[in-house]
């Protein structure tokens, strides 16, 4: 397990440029050697916004291509929008393969700030009331062995 601990706040891009290098590195180095957990929590923003777990989950799975040894999970900070009945996301590596499937469009997702709508039609979120605290965020990345 590698533990990053929490920042105060941090851009999702940033945070997922960080995150996705990690976890690459380590299926492809090993280092961190799979099968490992990378932890981390805090606040995601976009544009200085606080946003929920599902934004961050989909720049990362941009981020990381669906490559097939890598899922993640991301839980609490602020619901992704009105609509949001997920709290709980959950990443796989064939996530962009079954959105495209269903002809949803990963990158007008995330551009609309609404990539919650693309978890829930992927049934890949779990109904949850946030509790309001900073302290509830949670990310963690599993790094399977190739």
């Amino acid at each position: 397990m590698l533990q990053l601990g929490a920042q105060e706040a941090a851009e999702a891009r940033e945070l997922v440029s960080v995150h996705a290098a990690i976890a690459l590195q380590g299926v492809r180095d090993g280092r961190p050697a799979a099968p490992t957990v990378i932890l981390s929590g805090g606040p995601v923003l976009v544009d200085g916004t606080r946003v929920g777990p599902a934004q961050y989950l989909l720049t990362l799975a941009l981020a990381l291509d669906g490559h097939f040894a890598i899922h993640a999970y991301a839980s609490g900070g602020e619901p992704d929008s009105v609509r949001s009945a997920g709290y709980a996301v959950f990443l796989a590596p064939d996530t962009l393969l079954r959105a495209q499937k269903l002809r949803i469009n990963p990158s007008e997702r995330l551009l609309a700030q609404d990539a919650s709508l693309l978890f829930q039609a992927l049934d890949d979120c779990v109904t949850a009331q946030p509790s309001g605290s900073d302290g509830d965020v949670l990310r963690a990345l599993l790094l399977a062995q190739e």
